[in-house]
């Protein structure tokens, strides 16, 4: 008796292994804070996915780019690398993440550092009308 075995289709296997791996990057990495960490300058961590933070600032501070320094001090160590975006919530939506199209659609600024190519980037958002060169 003679068992024949089917080809498998090794693009498909692949496609396989990429798609669960993926799927167990996102679910492992993804953290919605239960109980968003406030600083001591009333920003808020709103979550966390890998190294990237979500953070809300005080409406009051939006267009303050000083504020925004110095939350990047306290959160970003000066050798990793280090990704935040930057958001408010004129609107008090609850904090859950994903981050609600309400607070979303607030941005005040991108920030991402890093350690690797040894330099960062401050991208204001194009609605705070405060960017010098660039904005998103």
């Amino acid at each position: 008796m003679k068992i024949e075995r089917t080809k498998k289709d090794p693009l498909l296997g692949f496609l396989k292994f990429i798609f669960g791996t993926m799927i167990l990057i996102i679910f492992s990495n993804l953290k919605a804070m239960e109980n968003p960490k406030t600083l001591p300058n009333g920003s808020i961590i709103a979550a966390k996915t890998g190294i990237m933070q979500f953070i809300i600032v005080p409406v009051k501070h939006q267009k303050n780019k000083k504020f925004h320094v110095e939350t990047i001090k306290m959160l970003c160590s000066e050798k990793k690398t280090c990704f935040l975006n930057f958001f408010t919530n004129s609107k008090s939506v609850k904090l859950s993440f994903p981050l609600d199209d309400k607070i979303l659609n607030e941005p005040t600024l991108m920030y991402r550092r890093s350690a690797k190519h040894q330099n960062a980037t401050f991208q204001w958002s194009c609605r705070l009308n405060l960017a010098v060169t660039n904005c998103f």
